[in-house]
């Protein structure tokens, strides 16, 4: 399997499950995608074999984008906006390929010092299934 670089990587954000060209987010340089699963406890008192059981129930993801704040960027300004409502985002780690996540913005910070730029941090929760692009 073949390693891929991380700068091609394109991260889409729109209000719409279907996204264009102006729905590509600027001065992003970091992501992280979880997915993850509940696993739940389903052991027995009758079961001897002194080990756990378990089973996976509902699965969840979550996002966190990082990078520098555009003021003028349609895509983090729709991040800002976002309180309650479902953003679409789609990361594709090659530029082409990869998944569109319905997500409830859960936090959006902006971090700024003296001698530095603007960045922000946005972390993004699940809000339905993914969607393979």
């Amino acid at each position: 399997m073949a390693s891929i670089a991380a700068h091609p990587v394109e991260i889409y954000v729109a209000a719409a499950d279907e996204q264009d060209a102006n729905d590509l987010c600027v001065g992003l340089k970091e992501f992280t995608i979880k997915d993850s699963a509940t696993v739940l406890d389903i052991s027995s008192m009758a079961d001897s074999t002194g080990y756990k059981k378990r089973l996976t129930g509902l699965t969840d993801v979550s996002i966190s984008l990082g990078g520098q704040y555009e003021q003028d960027d349609a895509p983090q300004a729709l991040l800002r906006a976002v309180a309650s409502a479902t953003a679409y985002v789609s990361i594709l780690p090659d530029g082409v390929n990869g998944y569109a996540y319905p997500c409830v913005v859960e936090s959006y910070e902006l971090k700024g010092e003296i001698d530095g730029l603007v960045e922000l941090s946005v972390s993004l929760v699940g809000n339905g299934a993914k969607v393979t692009k």
